[in-house]
């Protein structure tokens, strides 16, 4: 199967466990999907370093990009970083200015910078920082030869901003897959694949999808 294609990961265990609602993956699907961008595969995740290890490795062989929401904060429970360090065995250094920016933001608002947000200074080698106006945590871009990854907050307001300043524009505005609509009337869904079948070759398409409603398929 040749690699390729979006997937998303939304990082958390009060997701799975019901108390919020996972919000983040659909509003990333629906602007990918409207850039013409339909993503392959969408998952929920615990914070669990050895499970979102895995899964971003596997994301690896399957896929060309990978969008984490989720999992960036200072805590001890916020492990997305950390795993994707440990998955790929990444060198990571230490960014004064991170510091520095969230040490003036603090300020702004009277308040010191706790200890444990030192850690946020900590990125992979060669990672590009993405900004955040809205809040506190370090969104970044992996470049792994032809696998990119996107870790981005999981607070909805800052993950929107984010992924429409840094992380559309690299996915919808590269070479690669385009998505073209065609709408029909007066046939069933049967016939319309049929139709299909001696006009286009499957392996024209990456993926093919026939939806019918009530006016047209």
């Amino acid at each position: 199967m040749m690699k390729g294609g979006v997937e998303v990961i939304a990082v958390g265990d009060e997701l799975l466990e019901g108390k919020f609602v996972e919000s983040n993956t659909s509003f990333i699907s629906a602007r990918l999907s409207r850039a013409g961008v339909r993503p392959r595969r969408i998952e929920i995740l615990p914070d669990d370093k050895e499970i979102l290890s895995v899964e971003f490795r596997a994301a690896a062989e399957r896929s060309k990009y990978l969008i984490v929401t989720g999992g960036l904060g200072p805590t001890v429970d916020d492990v997305t970083k950390e795993s994707l360090i440990e998955a790929f065995g990444l060198d990571v250094e230490t960014r004064p200015e991170i510091t520095a920016e969230i040490v003036k933001r603090l300020k702004r608002v009277g308040r010191k910078m706790p200890g444990s947000y030192g850690e946020q200074a900590v990125v992979p080698v060669g990672s590009v920082v993405l900004p955040n106006r809205i809040g506190l945590a370090v969104g970044l871009r992996v470049d792994l030869d032809d696998f990119h990854i996107f870790l981005l907050p999981g607070v909805p307001a800052e993950m929107k901003q984010m992924f429409e300043d840094s992380v559309l524009p690299a996915i919808a505005g590269g070479p690669g897959s385009r998505t073209v609509r065609v709408r029909t009337m007066g046939m069933t869904e049967t016939e319309l694949e049929e139709r299909l079948k001696e006009a286009v070759p499957r392996e024209a398409f990456d993926d093919l999808s026939i939806i019918s409603s009530p006016r047209s398929v």
